[in-house]
This record gives structure tokens, sequence and C-alpha cells, in this order.
């Protein structure tokens, strides 16, 4: 299952406004901090910042990701002939799921403010004109990775979610159009919904690989690196009589 183009629009929408947040507040308190250098000083004005900031990620990403469930709950349930519709369950995973992503997102984010001081410490350079390069860096670039990678991961996740609330036990891999050869040697597995498809530390190579691909997690759903569009289909099983 894929996103509506509707569902990618307000996402969208919904990083810009986090990121342009972040921007604001970030180079309001490094002109203050920074032109004397502190740098100590303002990584721990970041960690303050960012530990309140979470909530502010939370609240514009939870209602965008309900209404992306409920759109993903409701193909769920036509194609598996199902009345069920939206669950408590649901709720609380997209929940779970959004704070998991506001931590993904601000790790992120403070590895580069931090890259970007560093690279200036190194250079001699400015330190707020380092800042200013990550910023746009956001606006040209991450804006649209987030989107895309959280278009894939967020769907994935949460038609995982809706198989399994309706009784499906297996699912199954499917490549994108133009899949790389990790990808393309996962088309049609299938593992059991609580499994995994590429193992975390695994260092799976398949033919035809120049090297292994070694996950950071268990991969049960896409995407299996950056860039990856693949989805998972649901199994039915057969009884034998």
């Amino acid at each position: 299952m894929r996103l509506s183009r509707s569902h990618e629009k307000v996402l969208k929408r919904a990083f810009t406004s986090i990121l342009a947040k972040e921007r604001e507040e970030i180079s309001k308190e490094a002109k203050q901090i920074l032109g004397n250098r502190s740098i100590d000083i303002f990584l721990d004005w970041l960690s303050r910042f960012y530990a309140g900031f979470t909530n502010t990620i939370q609240g514009e990403l939870l209602s965008v990701y309900l209404l992306m469930a409920e759109s993903l709950k409701e193909q769920v349930d036509q194609e598996e002939n199902s009345t069920q519709g939206m669950t408590n369950e649901l709720i609380a995973f997209v929940t779970s799921y959004v704070a998991v992503l506001s931590s993904r997102h601000i790790g992120q984010s403070i590895v580069q403010i931090k890259g970007a001081l560093s690279k200036a410490g190194e250079q001699g350079s400015d330190l707020l004109d380092s800042l200013d390069e990550t910023f746009q860096t956001w606006e040209s670039d991450r804006i649209n990775d987030e989107v895309s990678e959280e278009s894939v991961r967020a769907t994935n996740a949460i038609t995982k979610q809706s198989y399994k609330e309706v009784g499906i036990r297996k699912l199954q891999w499917v490549a994108d159009d133009n899949p790389c050869i990790f990808c393309q040697s996962l088309d049609g597995k299938i593992v059991d919904i609580n499994g995994s498809f590429v193992r975390k530390g695994e260092e799976y190579q398949p033919d035809g690989a120049e090297a292994p691909l070694k996950p950071s997690r268990n991969v049960s759903h896409g995407p299996l690196h950056r860039g990856c569009e693949c989805t998972i289909v649901s199994v039915r099983e057969t009884i034998t009589l």
C-alpha cells in the first residue's frame, strides 16, 4: 500500500513547519551565544531546547499520522473483508510511533548541528555561517528526504499493525519497480508477521552484491535502506483438509 498524494502533501507541510520552527529558535539563540564562540554553553541550551521541542514535533505530526492510519486501515479492511475500522490499539500504536519518530528526528538534528560547529572549528570559519549552511540543506534536501522515507516507513508500519489486528499472520515483501539487488532478493519472501525479513546485525549479501548490508534494526518492513520504496502485503494461509 502507498500513501495518497494528498497525505504526502500534508506530511510535507508538517515537516516543513517543524524544521522552520527549529531553525528560527536555534538561529536566534545561536546569535546570542555563539557570537562569543561559547560552544559548550550553546550545546547545553540545545539539549534543553530539544527536551521540550519533542512535544512540538508530536503535536505537529500526531494528527497527520492518525489521518494516514485511518486511510490505511480502511484499505486493509476492504482488502481483508473486515468492518473493524480504527481501533484503540491502532491509535496507541500510531502515538508510540510518532514518539519514536520525534526522537529520531531530534537525534538527526543534533548530529547535523554538532557537525556544523565541528566543521567550523576545524576550518576556523564563522560558526553562525556554518550553522546557516546546514539549515539551508534542511530546506533543500532534508524535508524531501524525511517525507520520502516516512512515506514508506510509516505506511508499512501502520499497514503491518492493521494486518495484525484483522488476524493476518504472515507478510510478503514486495520490491518496488526499480529495486536494488538487496530488495530484489527479498521480493516474494514470506515471514511470520512478528518476524523479520533481515535480522539486526545480519550481514545480508545476496548473490551479486559487492558488499553485505548490515541493518541496525530488525527489518520487518521497508525501508531496508535509504531510498527504498518496497512494501508488504498480507499472505492468506490455505487450510489443507
